[in-house]
Parts: structure tokens; C-alpha cells; sequence
């Protein structure tokens, strides 16, 4: 099932964006608390489509159900520090993140090492910022490619 969403993700922002590069991931509940959901990324130059998939769905504090399907464009400039990238991360989603307790602007960061010259693996997280009534943030692991 996974590979599924997976490859008809790959096969989509192509369509949505010149996109430059792609990443993929999987939610790790580090810093962030949702669990069990995939990121799809399609960028191009500072800009960023998202989809994010929640395989399922759970309840925050306040008893809220959170929502499966998001899509986010976020603004995400580059800092190159030599070994590691890092690109801070702001944008909106198209419903409140994860549920109506949530907010559509969400903030983050990503972290990447590059592996060779169109291969990476990062670390991302974004939330809101605590500015919602509740802030279930998403950590994602994956592997990054430049098509550029």
C-alpha cells in the first residue's frame, strides 16, 4: 500500500511544478507527535508542493480526530553550511493541520547531507508553532533527488 502512494506520488509533482527535485519520507515522532504518515515533496528553486498522508488517524489532547490528506506550499530558501543544508520552512496548508485545532501556517526546518551530487537524505519537521490550540508537528526521514 505504501509503495503505492509512493509511486503515484513520484509520478504526480512532476505535473504540478517544474520541480528541480524531489524528496520522500516517512513520519519518525521525534520532535513532532504524528505517527504512521508519508511526506511527498516536489520543489522548485524556493518554493515547495507537499503532500502529506496520514495512514491513520488519531485524536490530539482535546479529543479532536486528525485529518488524513494535506497539501502545503511552503517557501524554503537554502543555507549551505558546507556538509549540511538547512532550509527553514513557511507556509500553508490547504485545512488546518492536523484537525480544526490546528493552523493552515506552519513553520519548520530541513535538514539535509548530501550523499553524491543528486542524492540526499534529510531530516524535516514542521509545525505550527505552537499557535494552534493544539501542535501534533510532523518529523520526516527520507531521501532527497535533484532532476536538475
Amino acid at each position: 500500500m505504501l509503495m503505492k502512494y509512493l509511486l503515484i506520488a513520484f509520478l504526480i509533482c512532476p505535473l504540478l511544478a517544474p520541480a528541480q527535485s524531489l524528496q520522500s519520507g516517512l513520519s519518525a515522532p521525534l520532535w513532532g507527535k504524528m505517527k504512521h504518515a508519508t511526506k511527498i515533496d516536489a520543489e522548485y528553486k524556493d518554493i515547495r508542493i507537499s503532500y502529506i498522508h496520514a495512514f491513520r488517524s488519531g485524536t490530539d489532547k482535546l479529543g479532536d480526530m486528525t485529518k488524513q490528506n494535506f497539501v502545503g506550499l511552503f517557501f524554503t530558501p537554502d543555507v549551505d553550511l558546507q556538509e549540511v543544508i538547512a532550509e527553514p520552512i513557511i507556509g500553508v496548508m490547504n485545512k488546518k493541520y492536523p484537525n480544526n485545532n490546528g493552523r493552515f501556517i506552519h513553520f519548520g526546518i530541513n535538514i539535509r547531507r548530501q550523499l553524491d551530487n543528486n542524492i540526499s537524505v534529510f531530516y524535516e519537521h514542521i509545525s505550527n508553532g505552537y499557535f494552534g490550540k493544539t501542535n501534533i508537528g510532523l518529523d520526516t526521514i527520507g531521501i532527497r533527488i535533484n532532476i536538475r
